[in-house]
């Protein structure tokens, strides 16, 4: 019996291991729901190389922060002015998508949808 319930056990673990990088993994076209903190990726983040200002938001993916970048107008969104002298809690409700012109390396991009960013 004991053999039983540690093998369940093990098998529990792995199965729950697998499921949390499958949740970890956004790809392209997955819709998303993040809460976390809107930024400027200009102004508060600092990114390499980029010169106009454009918004982010931070969220925790298991036990590290992950920075998602906007696909929206930048500093021309009707929340920017909101969070570009710091940061703010909120949400952004939209899809991942692969940006091919003028995407920053080493970032993933969400569309957000219709009134789909709220700030705290």
């Amino acid at each position: 019996m004991r053999k039983l319930l540690a093998t369940f056990g093990v098998l529990s673990l792995i199965a729950l291991a697998g499921f949390s990088v499958q949740a970890q993994d956004k790809k392209t076209g997955d819709k998303v729901d993040f809460k976390g903190t809107l930024c400027c990726g200009k102004c508060e983040l600092k990114i390499d190389g980029v010169k106009q200002c454009l918004n982010a938001i931070k969220v925790k993916e298991g036990d590290k922060e992950v920075v998602y970048l906007l696909d929206d107008k930048g500093a021309a969104a009707p929340y920017h002015g909101e969070f570009c002298q710091g940061p703010k809690g909120g949400s952004v409700k939209g899809e991942v998508v692969e940006k091919k012109k003028g995407a920053i390396k080493g970032y993933k991009y969400v569309k957000p949808g219709k009134d789909g960013v709220k700030v705290d």
